[in-house]
């Protein structure tokens, strides 16, 4: 029936109004935050002759602490142009973890243009290390520089310890046990060295993957058995890696990061 409202009613319906428009104002923004970040991710081939690569992100909300770079350096010692990857994930989900996640990424960036790996990811803890830590959060790291004309490959995994060279004759991790940025110690984070041949398969996945298969790296690597099969391209590996976690249910960020020597033409 109609009926007229009381003072008490209308000043109760104003303020739900007015709720409801800062919720949506609110969920703009983190709309707006997701699709400035994955903009921020590497879309095209990088400019270097004799690679494959592709890298997706899945961010358990709009926003999230994962990502993946890759772009082409001059090697410090003279040696020519390499190009360097990185997988990387801050603690946590939504818009702090991804403002964090775009810092760390463009010191890492900037200080990457003179050193090597090590003393990059070392210069980058350093310059991030007041705002992880006011902020509570910390950041491991997966930075892999490599030479496609050779397939050497330096690298330093800073607390992530999910990186796998694949093959048709098996796995190898190339792991080394580093803290991440943002812990109370400093660490050394010294680079290896591996290489990469061109029938062998890079692959990074966040923890994300690694949640889904019970925190098993045995369980991860009979699951990936089946997922990098050789005649498969890089996109569709990293598109088969992100779905299959996705269909398990994975509750945080989901990224994985693929890259294949090839033949130079």
């Amino acid at each position: 029936m109609p009926r007229t409202l009381g003072r008490q009613q209308r000043e109760m319906l104003a303020d739900l109004g007015a709720l409801l428009e800062r919720e949506l104002a609110v969920q703009e923004e983190m709309d707006l935050a997701g699709q400035v970040q994955q903009l921020m991710l590497p879309t095209s081939a990088p400019d270097i002759a004799g690679v494959e690569i592709a890298g997706r992100v899945q961010p358990a909300r709009e926003a999230g602490g994962d990502y993946f770079d890759w772009f082409v350096v001059n090697d410090p010692d003279g040696g020519g142009k390499r190009l360097q990857v990185v997988l990387g994930d801050v603690m946590g989900k939504g818009l702090a973890a991804s403002l964090i996640a775009s810092e760390v990424r463009a010191v890492l960036r900037g200080h990457s243009r003179y050193t090597d790996v090590g003393d990059a990811v070392a210069s980058t803890s350093t310059t991030t290390r007041h705002d992880l830590e006011a902020n509570s959060r910390f950041s491991t790291l997966w930075v892999g520089r490599l030479d496609p004309s050779t397939g050497e490959l330096d690298y330093v995994d800073a607390g992530h310890g999910l990186a796998i060279i694949a093959s048709h004759r098996g796995y190898r991790r190339l792991y080394q046990d580093y803290l991440p940025l943002g812990m109370p110690v400093e660490d050394a984070w010294t680079k290896a060295l591996d290489v990469l041949a061109e029938d062998e398969l890079l692959v990074v996945v966040s923890d994300g993957v690694f949640d889904v298969l019970d925190d098993s790296f045995d369980a991860a690597e009979a699951k990936l058995e089946a997922i990098l099969d050789p005649s498969l391209s890089c996109r569709q590996i990293v598109d088969k890696i992100v779905e299959f976690a996705v269909a398990e249910a994975a509750t945080d960020d989901v990224t994985a990061l693929a890259v294949r020597r090839v033949a130079a033409a």
